[in-house]
């Protein structure tokens, strides 16, 4: 008797090793190619520099490509487990460093009140962890936070804290965090310091992360907004038409610490 969840993850593997087989031969297809034009003057070890790079480069165009193709003709509909309502708890962490203070708290206020607005509301604690090294902006970020925290009325779920050096940067500000109230939590959810999450999403997010054990790093499909040039809005219509079918062929397989990804 097949177990569906063992099929899945069979299927998963089998399209990876097809994406990267084919991208190994338009690799190499491409690299010969490449190889027959520069050393048409020549062959010296310069050119098998050029020729490495030209490798790195073309694989990296080509697994791309294997990935939207193969998102196009071969779709997975796999069945998401989710739970009805989490029983863990997350940390919303957003790091910044020398940020623009009123767009950073406006985008983690509207977070808020989209995840306040759901029965699950309560699972959730936000963090704000500057890096801020200048002082007139460090001052900002405070009256910023004291504001919000007055406004969303969010005593005990929404915490500021900036630490004085900037060891590691961003991620050592994620790591320090951990090491001092990541016990506290079932989950982490990491934003940038322009990202915009709507509630229901993040909620999603935690609901089929406590449904599989098994999974330990779980990404959103990042959509890009808000842009007025010609080239942005171009970008835009790109990310929201093409980034479904890249998704589709990675199946989920994750393991590890428990962390969500904007």
């Amino acid at each position: 008797m097949q177990h569906p969840a063992g099929d899945a993850a069979w299927s998963a593997h089998f399209r990876r090793l097809a994406m990267g087989t084919i991208a190994v031969c338009l690799t190499t297809a491409a690299s010969f190619m490449f190889a027959i034009v520069v050393q048409a003057d020549g062959f010296d070890w310069l050119d098998v520099v050029r020729i490495g790079l030209m490798a790195i480069a073309a694989f990296w165009l080509a697994w791309g490509a294997c990935i939207a193709l193969f998102g196009v003709l071969f779709p997975t509909d796999e069945p998401v487990r989710t739970v009805a309502r989490p029983k863990g708890r997350t940390a919303v962490l957003m790091p910044i460093y020398n940020e623009a203070t009123g767009p950073v708290f406006a985008r983690v206020g509207a977070i808020m009140k989209s995840v306040d607005a759901l029965a699950d509301a309560d699972c959730f604690d936000f963090y704000v962890l500057s890096d801020t090294t200048k002082p007139d902006v460090a001052a900002k970020e405070q009256r910023a936070y004291e504001q919000l925290l007055i406004k969303q009325q969010a005593g005990g779920r929404l915490f500021y804290r900036r630490r004085e050096k900037n060891i590691g940067r961003k991620a050592g500000n994620i790591a320090d965090f951990l090491q001092t109230s990541g016990g506290a939590y079932d989950y982490m959810l990491v934003l940038d310091a322009d990202s915009l999450m709507d509630g229901g999403t993040i909620i999603e997010m935690v609901r089929r992360m406590e449904a599989d054990p098994r999974l330990g790093i779980l990404q959103s499909l990042p959509q890009i907004i808000r842009l007025d040039t010609l080239f942005g809005r171009l970008l835009q219509f790109a990310t929201c038409l093409y980034g479904p079918f890249r998704t589709r062929p990675c199946g989920r397989s994750g393991r590890g610490r428990n962390l969500l990804g904007s």
